[in-house]
């Protein structure tokens, strides 16, 4: 399940109740992006459900969105895994989300993802902490924009996949 904990909407200012609400659904594994909000709730719903998640990387570069990827923010990003008081809690380490949609003016969009799906697989991998933990694929909106971004086995553990098409 997806969630927005970072979010300050019904996420943050209900927390207790969707997290009681979770709870009643038995759901395990959640999704969430790499934000200090979020890893906080991460510590918490593992630690007092089991709940585990799969940490959606991806920074921008500053301005007005949409705006291109910024790998130069890779190890900024990775650093808040500090904030994780036990590493079970993380189930996956996922590239950005989508970025075929979300790309705005980076022309070499396909080149973008491809290179931060590849600086996050290597920087996780060399992390002591983080190393153990799957790198998931980038997610991706059209079928072909899996066909434009080609193989990625190499920067990968797992692929992932939306169904949308």
């Amino acid at each position: 399940m997806n969630t927005h904990w970072a979010s300050h909407n019904v996420y943050w200012s209900n927390y207790t109740d969707v997290k009681s609400k979770l709870a009643e659904s038995g759901i395990r594994y959640i999704r969430d992006g790499t934000f200090n909000e979020v890893f906080v709730r991460v510590n918490d719903l593992y630690e007092s459900l089991g709940v585990k998640t799969i940490m959606i990387t991806g920074r921008w570069k500053s301005g007005l969105m949409p705006q291109p990827l910024n790998p130069s923010l890779i190890d900024d990003e990775l650093k808040h895994f500090q904030n994780i008081t036990n590493i079970d809690a993380i189930v996956g380490i996922e590239a950005p989300n989508e970025y075929d949609g979300s790309h705005g003016s980076d022309p070499d969009w396909v080149g973008t993802i491809r290179n931060y799906t590849n600086n996050v697989y290597s920087k996780v991998k060399a992390n002591q902490r983080l190393k153990n933990i799957p790198v998931l694929g980038p997610s991706l909106i059209d079928l072909k924009a899996y066909e434009a971004v080609g193989s990625l086995d190499l920067s990968i553990d797992f692929v992932n996949q939306h169904m949308y098409q």
